[in-house]
């Protein structure tokens, strides 16, 4: 190239990947959970004149492959079954890691209950009349009678399983109120413990407005003495659910999918309950045909487009049902002794796995999975629940992580209160089966579920 060639004229070489208006609504879709879906789907009623909500609940009338595709959109429409091999049209990305699955107050309890021993079914649905009805400071405030009436539990039970639950760590769990909290963080063995109840019980709002002279009148004992019991009683969890609870939890959770076993087999479902079926009105698909419509350019290139799009929405709706369905069969199948025998069994799964036996790229599966739940024999899981990552025993095999955290609760459990666990001491009970965990990464899911350091499980285990 000359030196009379103007410096802003180059020639560069460049690989750019152009995703089409179908491709980005399909990608949008697969990202969205049941209740964001169905909100979705509303919207486009009110927005596309040309769709209507099939009463009956059946697309099969709609032969969207013979629709016209919106204008610029190439046809990737597939006959049959979704083969994920030849229709992966997602964009790759390279962001497909995602966080370990929440951890909250209930799923935490039913995995010490868990730990402790078996339960029989009337038993476990007193359990978990309990603790759902827990608010996110971990108290119940609502009566046992309200519970027995409303789910049909006879409250002798109710009465049982809420003792139960209150000897759950954190201590304080399952309490009617401040005192009732406050007094389950006091070890039986504290020797003022009858002092300390009495101050509880008698004189908390003396206490709260700084009369500890008052307090230590009433009780009998020394200003000193009664000074020692308060700083005491401050130290103790007023809120023993706060730390576990998320600052921000949705209060209903609406699952996506269905596990069910039917004839020894696990089936999965998809949950549609809730979502609109859409379909295309025939009139305006026979208005395309009429011959005094052709002579309108401008309602016939709208409806057309309207039309096209409506018919991309279907399909892409369709391609979503099916994705999600394969993830989840094969999730499913994969997690079926976790079905079987509960948490112990629970396989390492990862987003690379379930990808190659679906054909799919690990970008897809993780926007599938992204955001939704599954609602199973063995309560309601994060889809992400089902991909825990592994640890490798010293003979081989493969542990999954949620493994390691219901052992360090077990430990714990087991424990002695008056000597507890330090997490090195753990992580050499953990190293005895053959699993070597670093104390830091004890720590860390001792810390997420809830369990209190050695010092405070010592002072009121």
């Amino acid at each position: 190239m000359s030196d009379l060639t103007p410096s802003f004229l180059h020639l560069r070489q460049e690989q750019r990947q152009i995703i089409s208006a179908a491709q980005l609504q399909s990608l949008t879709l697969l990202t969205m959970a049941a209740q964001e879906l169905s909100d979705f789907l509303q919207q486009q009623l009110l927005e596309n004149p040309v769709l209507e909500q099939d009463e009956q609940a059946d697309n099969d009338n709609v032969p969207i492959d013979d629709l016209p595709l919106p204008d610029g959109a190439e046809d990737w429409r597939e006959p049959g079954a979704l083969s994920p091999a030849r229709a992966e049209v997602y964009a790759e990305d390279r962001n497909a890691a995602f966080a370990q699955e929440d951890e909250d107050l209930p799923r935490m309890l039913l995995l010490q209950l868990e730990l402790r021993r078996r339960h029989d079914a009337e038993e476990s649905a007193a359990l978990r009349a309990i603790i759902y009805s827990l608010d996110e400071n971990a108290y119940l405030r609502v009566s046992l009678e309200d519970l027995a009436a409303r789910f049909g539990i006879a409250l002798p039970l109710l009465e049982k399983a809420l003792a139960e639950v209150q000897t759950l760590e954190p201590a304080g769990i399952g309490a009617r109120d401040l005192a009732e909290c406050l007094r389950l963080q006091i070890p039986a063995m504290h020797p003022e413990r009858q002092l300390l109840q009495a101050m509880i019980d008698g004189y908390l709002p003396a206490l709260a407005a700084g009369r500890v002279k008052e307090a230590a009148h009433g009780l009998g004992i020394s200003e000193k003495k009664a000074v020692q019991l308060f700083e005491y009683i401050r130290q103790l969890d007023p809120r023993p659910g706060a730390a576990v609870f998320p600052v921000e939890r949705p209060q209903y959770i609406i699952p996506d999918i269905y596990v069910r076993k039917l004839d020894g087999v696990y089936r999965v479902f998809l949950n549609e309950a809730h979502q609109p079926r859409l379909r295309i009105n025939e009139y305006y698909r026979d208005l395309l045909q009429r011959r005094g419509f052709a002579d309108d350019a401008v309602t016939r290139v709208y409806t057309r487009q309207k039309i096209a799009e409506a018919a991309m929405l279907l399909r892409n709706i369709q391609r979503r049902r099916e994705t999600v369905l394969c993830i989840a069969e094969l999730i499913v199948a994969h997690q079926t002794p976790f079905f079987e025998e509960g948490l112990s069994a629970l396989r390492p799964l990862t987003l690379r796995e379930i990808a190659a036996a679906a054909e799919m790229h690990e970008s897809t599966v993780c926007r599938a999975i992204g955001g939704k739940y599954m609602d199973t024999p063995r309560g309601v899981f994060s889809m992400k629940f089902f991909f825990p990552r592994a640890y490798r025993r010293d003979d081989g095999s493969m542990i999954a992580n949620a493994c390691v955290r219901s052992r360090i609760a077990a430990y714990v459990t087991a424990e002695d209160k008056k000597k507890p666990l330090t997490d090195r001491e753990i992580c050499d009970l953990l190293a005895g089966e053959g699993l070597q965990v670093a104390r830091r990464t004890v720590a860390k899911y001792r810390e997420e579920m809830g369990i209190p350091c050695r010092a405070y499980r010592r002072r009121h285990g």
